[in-house]
């Protein structure tokens, strides 16, 4: 009878050590799977004797060695999750072992030597901001989805979370426009004006210039894309280095043609064990690459239109025109931006451009045939919204409460009068 629950004793302890690893192997490929992410690209493992001697060498170089060697593998998400899930559960049978040294090893006390494992795991691989600070575990989040350009779930994650930061409101702008919806959909999401859609990058934190980098770049603007990427590590903790942004540079000097610069970060990355071989040199950015791209060019619209002007096809670029002018409330600009892609291939415009057109043309122009194409639904939607509103005098009335007005340009007008009033 004793041997018999010695072998179940046995079989629990295995059984529970099997279980601490499936659930920290799953955790990490399914909720924490950004954070694999982020900690990958905080750091570079480099296979060289150089990188091996200068880690050595240097105050708490053997830590930051050790960490390199580790996330290198979360490049790979399963490999990632597996790697921390194997380290886990080795420790916790090392401290077992050492538990039994000191005759402590009695079964009953065997979850006990969870506890290391466990807090190890929350405190070195889940940061503390990630718990506390809600903007930046929204961050990570969008960061990880954005470099894998997964845009359906992008659509789908800001739908049920709202983003409530900057760079969420960006990332979630970028998945609209690379499905091509942005000016339908823009205000089915949170906006916060020009801002929430594009910034120069200057005076941002370094997790959302990965993004801003990767958008300016599918827009042709290379040099910025580039500049983001450097001022990105410049602004990593402990002069840490990234592959991800290591692998921007070395593609944004190839579309450049600056093959020297190029070539040195491509060293870097081949002496890795991931990025080797990896660089892309992005077709649609150099077709779209501006011919006197330069850092002094203002931002918006000035450089949008700059991208317009030279490749008329550029249609993120149009896109992003558009938006731009409709979140700054700018009717002129919606209108020139529109007519002129009218005027390349004649379209029924998208919802929030034919909702801006439409108000404002019915208050300027109540006796002038439209300007574009409309869509009779559109057009009788926003017809209804006006009508309350000179009815009421209240663009706010709580008669429009309907999805469809609630998701409309012109409530979007109305808050961002109404904020405007209520500035002291």
């Amino acid at each position: 009878m004793r041997i018999f629950l010695k072998k179940i004793l046995k079989h629990i302890k295995l059984l529970l050590s099997i279980l601490l690893a499936a659930g920290i192997f799953f955790a990490c490929l399914g909720p924490l799977r950004p954070l694999l992410n982020w900690h990958e690209q905080q750091h570079l493992f480099r296979w060289t004797s150089s990188y091996f001697s200068e880690q050595w060498a240097s105050p708490g170089g053997c830590k930051e060695l050790f960490a390199s060697f580790v996330t290198q593998f979360f490049y790979i998400g399963w490999l990632g999750a597996l790697l921390v899930a194997l380290l886990s559960v080795l420790l916790q049978l090392l401290v077992w072992q050492l538990m039994k040294w000191c005759r402590l090893g009695k079964n009953i006390l065997y979850p006990l030597s969870f506890i290391p494992s466990l807090w190890l795991f929350y405190q070195i691989f889940i940061p503390t901001a990630y718990n506390e600070d809600p903007a930046f575990k929204e961050s990570v989040t969008y960061d990880y989805l954005v470099r894998h350009h997964q845009w359906d779930k992008i659509v789908r994650h800001s739908l049920s979370t709202p983003p409530t930061t900057l760079h969420g409101k960006w990332c979630t702008n970028y998945a609209l426009a690379m499905r091509g919806q942005l000016n339908d959909q823009l205000f089915q999401f949170p906006q916060s004006g020009p801002d929430g859609l594009l910034q120069d990058g200057r005076h941002v934190e370094s997790l959302p210039l990965f993004a801003l980098s990767d958008i300016f770049l599918q827009l042709g603007c290379v040099n910025d894309a580039e500049r983001m990427a450097f001022d990105a590590i410049q602004l990593m903790p402990d002069h840490h280095k990234s592959g991800r942004l290591y692998q921007r540079l070395a593609e944004c000097n190839l579309i450049n043609g600056d093959t020297v610069i190029a070539q040195k970060y491509m060293r870097i990355l081949n002496s890795t064990l991931f990025y080797s071989g990896q660089i892309e040199t992005a077709e649609q950015s150099r077709a779209y690459r501006v011919a006197a791209d330069s850092l002094l060019t203002p931002l918006i619209p000035h450089k949008l239109q700059s991208l317009i002007s030279e490749h008329p096809d550029n249609r993120l670029a149009q896109d992003y025109l558009l938006a731009y002018q409709l979140l700054r409330l700018d009717f002129n600009g919606v209108l020139d931006a529109e007519l002129a892609v009218q005027k390349q291939a004649p379209r029924v415009a998208p919802r929030a451009v034919q909702e801006c057109i439409i108000g404002n043309w019915v208050l300027t122009h109540p006796n002038d045939s439209f300007p574009i194409p409309l869509s009779p639904d559109i057009f009788d939607q926003t017809m209804k919204y006006m009508q309350v509103v000179n009815r009421t005098g209240n663009m706010l009335d709580p008669s429009l409460s309907s999805d469809a007005h609630l998701h409309s340009y012109w409530h979007y007008y109305a808050e961002s009068k109404q904020k405007i009033k209520e500035k002291p």
